[in-house]
């Protein structure tokens, strides 16, 4: 899940291909950058292991009650598939194409990044949109109070996801033919998102703190379902906020890459942000479990009974 780190590959397979052979092969036998990589994948082995597990949790959860197939849920259903895609395959193939780097096979380690790239933009780009998403639907739910379940629905929902999924497979694949269009509109979706999320969440806060003025006001039902929709904001808030913020290291070190020379220290500082990015999707089946009450009993009777059908 890393929108920006095929730009950084990229030029760094074409510098590698054009330099000279002593250059190349010293920047590929580096000790302490291949020792830096070797321990990045002792990281990333155990953080894979953790997003399958963990993610496939959730999703069983989603699928087989009845009772979170809601609108909300969905939403985060296909940040779950994300996230289960980063630890299935995006993980495995970032040890594999660096494995390739250690060995020194320059062609192989080339084309298997560039497919490590394309999947992991994909995957990032549907990440960001899913969670500006949520925060669109939590506005909504908020704002629209009663009318938010006759506008708001699974089918429409679903749609959406199937949207967002062809939209961001288009995007990652540019970067095979023209990564200059890769690197504009992976810099307008992210800072998009992100000021998208950031007003929409201020919008939040306004709306609720003038509903908690209403709030001994209301009867007791309607009490209790805003204070739930409230709660249940907040939630949606901290995950999007531990997502900005995984991604935040990888940011500022692609920033140091692009504005001074490439060194190892920029090298091993990019790759090590970027597993926290990874990070990011053995945290997320934890947040909800942690924040969501009614979603953690229902994972829990799941995994009981899958369990115990087993």
């Amino acid at each position: 899940m890393n929108f920006n780190h095929n730009f950084t590959n990229e030029s760094i397979s074409r510098t590698n291909l054009t330099t000279s052979d002593g250059d190349h092969d010293q920047q590929f036998t580096d000790p302490v950058r291949v020792s830096g990589i070797l321990a990045n994948f002792a990281l990333n082995a155990p953080l894979s292991a953790a997003a399958i597990l963990g993610n496939t949790a959730i999703i069983y959860s989603i699928w087989y009650n009845s009772s979170l197939r809601l609108p909300s849920h969905i939403l985060l259903l296909g940040l779950t598939l994300c996230d289960f895609g980063v630890g299935l395959l995006v993980q495995p193939l970032y040890i594999i194409y660096q494995t390739f780097y250690i060995v020194n096979l320059r062609k192989t380690w080339v084309q298997a990044m560039i497919v490590f790239n394309v999947l992991s933009n994909m995957l990032c780009c549907v990440s960001f949109l899913t969670t500006t998403a949520v925060s669109i639907d939590r506005y909504l739910a908020v704002y629209l109070h009663l009318r938010y379940r006759r506008i708001v629905t699974v089918g429409r929902v679903v749609k959406l996801h199937v949207g967002l999924w062809l939209f961001s497979a288009v995007l990652a694949s540019t970067i095979v033919w023209n990564v200059t269009i890769t690197f504009f509109a992976a810099l307008l979706i992210i800072s998009l998102c992100l000021l998208t999320t950031f007003a929409v969440y201020l919008k939040i806060y306004s709306v609720v703190r003038g509903h908690r003025r209403a709030i001994h006001q209301q009867q007791n039902q309607q009490r209790a379902r805003t204070l739930h929709q409230a709660k249940t904001t907040l939630s949606m808030f901290y995950i999007c906020l531990i997502h900005a913020l995984c991604y935040l290291p990888y940011f500022v070190f692609l920033i140091l890459r692009d504005a001074y020379k490439l060194t190892t220290f920029t090298y091993l500082g990019t790759e090590f942000a970027q597993t926290i990015v990874f990070l990011n999707s053995a945290l997320n089946p934890l947040l909800y479990c942690w924040r969501l009450s009614y979603f953690r009993e229902e994972v829990k009777r799941s995994l009981s009974s899958c369990c115990s059908f087993s």
